[in-house]
């Protein structure tokens, strides 16, 4: 057990989240093409939820040292249920009032890492169900291409 965390976890040595952080904070951020026609699709009065939102999630995410840091401030999960959504890490993160956008992302490791956005939709069983599929192959496309 862990005394300073009360948890079985272990931390990570401070230099390694040092370096972690300074990562976060160079990560390029690209918008893969499919991510741009769908937000597109969306009137101006979403646009002005959805846009400021994920520049707040960025934000977030380079100032967190970890993931778990994000998961009290936004609704930022892994993908679930969905062959190759974890070996390519998908996540998503849930946007605007009552929550009702989703947000698909990938980060590709390196130096610096990537965060590639890849879909984004509205709250709606089938089509999140459907997103989430094209999320999937987008990001493994990407992370193929790293060879």
């Amino acid at each position: 057990m862990n005394k300073k965390t009360g948890t079985g976890r272990r931390e990570a040595p401070t230099s390694e989240l040092t370096s972690r952080t300074l990562r976060r904070q160079s990560c390029r951020i690209e918008y893969h093409p499919g991510f741009t026609s769908s937000i597109d699709g969306f009137p101006v009065d979403d646009l002005d939820v959805i846009v400021p939102e994920l520049q707040d999630f960025i934000t977030d995410w380079r100032e967190a040292k970890t993931d778990s840091d994000l998961y009290a401030i936004w609704d930022y999960k892994a993908i679930q249920g969905f062959e190759d959504a974890r070996k390519y890490q998908v996540r998503q993160i849930r946007l605007g009032k009552a929550r009702k956008f989703r947000a698909f992302l990938t980060v590709r490791p390196g130096n610096p890492p990537c965060m590639w956005f890849l879909e984004v939709v509205r709250r709606d069983k089938n089509q999140s169900d459907k997103a989430r599929e094209r999320a999937i192959r987008r990001a493994k496309t990407e992370w193929e291409s790293l060879g």
